[in-house]
């Protein structure tokens, strides 16, 4: 059996009996759409946390399992579908998979016991928000960044209110008490500007997991209140820039 039978068979080809999926490979490709899918659809099941009692903000050590079950399980299928999803050339689908993982359970670790959901923003806005930034840049174009001539507006745009509009129902349905939809929208679209703006930069560190540090450092100063973590960033990211400018600058000097 040939690989390309092998890769024919993947069970991931489903998505290709939606509506517009064919013509929307025909533009992307085969493998994008895979890889799409993959991407994005774990940003959906943090939804199904309102059909599984549990209490906040001390999540049960069985919630606490599914998430990390959830992220785990998501880097072995993963990476065990590489050939079905890497893009032409790739050789970072390994790191790509692990680092979203990573971004997901760190966050869990991390965040502060009053405030789980923050696990569950990352991963929505990681998910949805990250994905749809490669769907519109693909699909639609347009305009480069000013920034960063490889991503687009659209891509960025999509990003945000993807990433927003899901992200706000994670946050509305799992905080206590409940905030109205118009304060978890104002509180996800504000944590989503933030991850969006983290993935757009020309860094050549992975974009999984700057959404996943964006994401939660914005949910610290945005829902705790705590700006000591988005100073941090400020100044890490201002260094890394610099480094980075300096390099590319003494780079065409030692050839």
């Amino acid at each position: 059996m040939s690989a390309a039978n092998n890769v024919a068979r993947s069970p991931l080809d489903f998505v290709f009996r939606l509506p517009g999926a064919r013509a929307m490979a025909g533009r992307m490709g085969r493998a994008e759409l895979r890889r799409r899918l993959l991407h994005m659809t774990p940003g959906l099941l943090p939804l199904l946390l309102w059909a599984y009692p549990h209490s906040y903000p001390e999540w049960e050590l069985p919630v606490r399992v599914w998430v990390c079950g959830l992220a785990v399980g998501l880097a072995f299928f993963g990476l065990n579908r590489a050939k079905e999803v890497e893009r032409k050339g790739e050789t970072g689908w390994n790191d790509s998979v692990l680092w979203y993982a990573f971004s997901v359970i760190g966050a869990l670790a991390i965040a502060p016991s009053t405030h789980p959901e923050f696990c569950l923003l990352v991963l929505t806005i990681l998910a949805l928000g990250d994905g749809s930034a490669t769907l519109g840049g693909k699909l639609i174009g347009g305009p480069k960044l000013l920034w960063n001539r490889e991503k687009t507006w659209a891509g960025l745009i999509c990003f945000w209110v993807c990433g927003t509009l899901v992200s706000s129902l994670v946050y509305w349905g799992e905080v206590r008490p409940q905030p109205t939809l118009l304060s978890a929208l104002g509180v996800a679209a504000m944590v989503t500007g933030a991850a969006a703006i983290a993935e757009s930069l020309p860094l050549k560190l992975n974009d999984n997991l700057r959404v996943g540090i964006a994401t939660l450092v914005a949910c610290e100063t945005v829902i705790a209140g705590d700006k000591h973590a988005l100073r941090m960033l400020i100044v890490g990211s201002v260094v890394f820039w610099i480094i980075g400018l300096v390099r590319r600058r003494r780079r065409p000097q030692a050839t």
